[in-house]
């Protein structure tokens, strides 16, 4: 489901040592100052390997205000996903 860099998920903790822990937007690291969490992307590329890109949810259009249930594709993602 959507998930966080550093957070719990589903009870086990994301593994992001395979994951980019920069947000695509503003290039931050895990997580910033005000400790706005870094979303990891569900989605996958078109090589079928999982999406690289992280967000911290502030640096998203519109912003989220908490981590999102469920799976979470990422702006890029999310514009090629099947409807």
């Amino acid at each position: 489901g959507g998930r966080a860099v550093g957070q719990r998920v589903r009870g086990q903790r994301v593994d992001v040592e395979e994951q980019i822990s920069m947000c695509t937007v503003c290039g931050g690291d895990e997580v910033d100052p005000d400790g706005d969490a870094l979303l990891l992307c569900d989605g996958s590329a078109a090589d079928g390997s999982p999406c690289p890109r992280t967000y911290h949810m502030r640096c998203l259009s519109p912003p989220l205000a908490a981590v999102p249930e469920g799976e979470w594709l990422c702006p890029s993602c999310a514009a090629v996903a099947p409807a």
